[in-house]
């Protein structure tokens, strides 16, 4: 958004006033200016923070990422890694004014599907202190809709692991919608524990796209309807400015 904001500023600059300080702005240039901004202010807004643990040419494997309090990170695949094994790495950030005496990482099973036990992904509780890592393994036992894994640990490692003849295989045979997410406990546990949401409802991930791209739309509308109003005001200005009207005198001469 600031790389937007500062495109706008010099474009704004270049487009009205040229080598004489006239107002050189046109229909085209303002069209085009309009669609630069809009379009990436949609795409910011509909981008869910989706991480893949697969080998598309957009994977995060080896990375790591911050999670704070209230956010969530989607974990996809498409059931293959670029060399049997993909890692990432979730460190939980908490404020410093945050009431909560027990701070959490948990990892929620939205949907998977383990076509054969020639895989698993493997999410471990890490440490720093002398507190031994805990894992729990999701693999070819099929977990229900709703199970989550969760650490007290200052970070989560969620590891998927292929078997050597897996690796060889053209298409893969398992899939997963993983959300992590951070949560308050009450009690302490060392250990990565195991859960199972009785309510649960898997996320409807059309819907939440219908309203991303809705919130896009109306916050490029808004930021459209700003700029057209200094566009208004800069050329009513400089058109009211004496300045500007004996350059433009000048020009035509």
């Amino acid at each position: 958004m600031t790389a937007v904001i500062y495109s706008l500023r010099v474009s704004l600059s270049s487009l009205y006033y040229g080598k004489a300080g006239v107002s050189t702005v046109t229909a085209m240039e303002v069209k085009s200016l309009l669609i630069a901004l809009i379009f990436p202010v949609i795409a910011a807004s509909q981008a869910l923070n989706a991480v893949s643990l697969d080998d598309s040419p957009s994977n995060e494997c080896g990375k790591s990422a911050k999670l704070g309090s209230g956010s969530q990170i989607i974990l996809t695949t498409n059931g293959k890694t670029e060399t049997g094994i993909c890692g990432f790495l979730i460190n939980r950030i908490e404020k410093t004014d945050t009431k909560c005496p027990y701070p959490g990482i948990c990892a929620r099973i939205d949907g998977s599907r383990m076509g054969s036990c020639k895989s698993k992904v493997a999410f471990t509780g890490k440490y720093f202190d002398k507190t031994p890592d805990s894992t729990q393994e999701l693999s070819c036992y099929m977990k229900p809709a709703g199970a989550k894994f969760c650490t007290q640990a200052p970070a989560l490692r969620v590891e998927v692991t292929e078997s050597a003849d897996y690796i060889v295989k053209q298409e893969g045979e398992y899939a997963f919608n993983i959300t992590v997410y951070t949560q308050c406990f009450d009690n302490k546990e060392k250990l990565i524990v195991e859960y199972v949401e009785d309510d649960y409802k898997p996320p409807n991930f059309e819907e939440g796209w219908h309203l991303n791209y809705i919130l896009g739309v109306t916050v490029a509308a808004c930021i459209c309807s700003v700029f057209l109003l200094v566009l208004c005001t800069v050329r009513l200005y400089t058109r009211n400015n004496p300045n500007y009207r004996n350059l433009h005198s000048e020009a035509k001469k």
